[in-house]
């Protein structure tokens, strides 16, 4: 009897968690920076992604991937959404810390130029993938640094940055899972201090 009722006591705590979450969205502490970082964009103006990011299921919002089973955001795809008039962005890393699933950040044409407290990068070992393309990273070499103590990152796009060999030549030899990383559209010269075996 009383196992039979542990069995029920656990089916309605699922039920529970399953309507809590499922009706009220994604993690309320993913969510609320979420909203801090689109306000950040092109602060104080408001973005495009006023209209689409709107209600509490932000897993449901337009460039938002969650993991179905822990409703944790897996994916943010911030492309082109820095206004040009605005001009040089340094996002606050810290604001993507909290995100514990996150394995994909694309920041790509946004016009970023290094990063308030770079030093967060370090807290974001579930990223795998980043893409940072056709930014403004040669003005911010040493913030290059911290993104390469994501251990288990896969891939990494960096094109079109302008960034020469001095932004790599401490940095890129720690990443010992890296398949593929695009660099093209840099002014490298002569560097080769990129981890053997990568694409």
């Amino acid at each position: 009897m009383f196992l039979r009722i542990s069995k029920i006591a656990i089916f309605l705590m699922q039920i529970w968690c399953y309507y809590f979450y499922c009706c009220h969205g994604c993690l309320e502490e993913e969510r609320t920076h979420l909203l801090q970082i689109k306000d950040s964009i092109n602060y104080p103006h408001g973005s495009s992604l006023d209209k689409d990011w709107v209600g509490k299921n932000c897993c449901k919002w337009s460039r938002i991937r969650c993991n179905p089973s822990s409703f944790r955001v897996t994916s943010i795809n911030l492309k082109l959404l820095r206004e040009e008039r605005l001009g040089i962005w340094h996002p606050n890393a810290s604001l993507f810390a909290p995100f514990k699933e996150l394995e994909a950040l694309t920041l790509k044409e946004n016009q970023i130029g290094g990063w308030v407290v770079p030093q967060a990068f370090s807290k974001m070992q579930s990223l795998r993938h980043i893409n940072l393309d056709h930014n403004n990273l040669s003005t911010s070499i040493d913030s290059l640094r911290d993104l390469c103590e994501l251990k288990n990152l896969r891939s990494l796009y960096l094109r079109n940055n302008n960034l020469d060999g001095r932004a790599f030549s401490l940095c890129l030899s720690n990443l010992s899972m890296l398949e593929k990383l695009l660099l093209w559209g840099n002014n490298l010269g002569f560097y080769s201090g990129a981890p053997t075996g990568i694409k």
